[in-house]
Parts: structure tokens; sequence; C-alpha cells
């Protein structure tokens, strides 16, 4: 059995509690058993373990992948450092690209997107986005967090990037990428609609 953080050779099995009413297991290995058990909270499956610095990006530009790979007829996002020239590209689907395209469009339509309904009922429950998080890339594809205030209590919900991607727009919040995850990454790598 593999290690399901980093491929090495698993020594443990964990159970990893996902919400009240899911729980996963998953063979890591001593490193990342190691890791896990001195955390103060448990932490979901695909949250990075690093503690880096964080780095904001924009969207800079969506495109359709047309370059004779695996992903070629698919989308991908593309976001750069705020203020820097380092870039992430993220492969998504066909639905997402055209949702993110909408929400960057000064007009929009008249029945809300779902980014729009559900920034609209996090608002109504007295909520606020603080900001998206891509925090790490395993086995290809990449993970993000929404991190978000409810009168002064803050949590993290787990969330496809992309969504995260359109969310963010809607909410006019921050997208932070783990800085790990920039200058090491080849950008035509990762999945993650």
């Amino acid at each position: 059995m593999r290690c399901y953080f980093c491929g090495l050779t698993a020594t443990r099995k964990l159970l990893f509690v996902q919400s009240r009413r899911m729980a996963r297991e998953a063979m890591v290995c001593i490193d990342h058993a190691e890791m896990i058990l001195q955390q103060d909270q448990p932490r979901p499956i695909g949250e990075s373990w690093s503690q880096g610095p964080l780095v904001q990006v924009d969207v800079e530009q969506l495109h359709r992948v047309v370059d004779g790979s695996a992903a070629s007829g698919t989308e991908a996002v593309i976001l750069q450092e705020s203020g820097g020239t380092r870039r992430l590209r993220l492969a998504i689907g066909r639905c997402e690209a055209s949702t993110i395209e909408r929400l960057l469009q000064p007009q929009r339509s008249d029945r809300p997107l779902t980014p729009e309904a559900f920034a609209r009922t996090l608002h109504s429950l007295g909520g606020k986005l603080l900001h998206v998080t891509i925090t790490a890339l395993t086995r290809g594809t990449y993970f993000a967090l929404l991190r978000i205030d409810q009168q002064g209590h803050r949590f993290e919900v787990d969330i496809r990037p992309s969504d995260g991607i359109a969310f963010a727009i809607v909410c006019q919040a921050a997208i932070l990428v783990h800085e790990s995850l920039l200058p090491t990454v080849d950008p035509s790598a990762g999945r993650g609609p």
C-alpha cells in the first residue's frame, strides 16, 4: 500500500472525519501519520500540510487546451500572482469555465448562477467569504478551501478550485495559493474541476 499523500510505503491506517456523516480511511506513511497526529485538529484529506506563505493571485485568462495532450479539448484557467509574473494553470471542466467566464462579464443574467445563489445563502446566514485558498496538488488534482467567517466563528470548507474561484469572484474575495505550488508545478499538470 502507498501513502495517500506522497506515494511512499504506507505503514498506518488513519480515519479522517470529513463531516458529521462522512469519514474516510486512508493509508499513510509514518511521516504523514506523525504530522497528522500532531495537529491540534484533524484536517481533511487533500488539505496542504505545508505551513508556507500564501500568495494572492488573480484570474488572468480562460482558454481551451488544444495541444495534443490527454487534456486537449478541456478548458483551463490561468491564475497569475498579483503584482508578479508567476502563473498557475488549472484544467477545469467546460461548465465551470463557462460559469467563471460569465461571472467576469460586467452584465449578469436575471437568474442567479450557482455561485451567486451560494453567496446569497451564505450572506443570509450571516456568513462572509474571507478568501479561497488552493492548498495542495495530490495525484494531479488540486484541492482548495473556502475560509468563511460567520459572526466571529471562522471555519474552512473543502471545495473544488474551479468552484472556489467562481465563488471568490462573486464575493469579491481574495484567491490565495500556497507559494510552494507556484514555482514547482508544471502548468500542464493538474486537473481539478
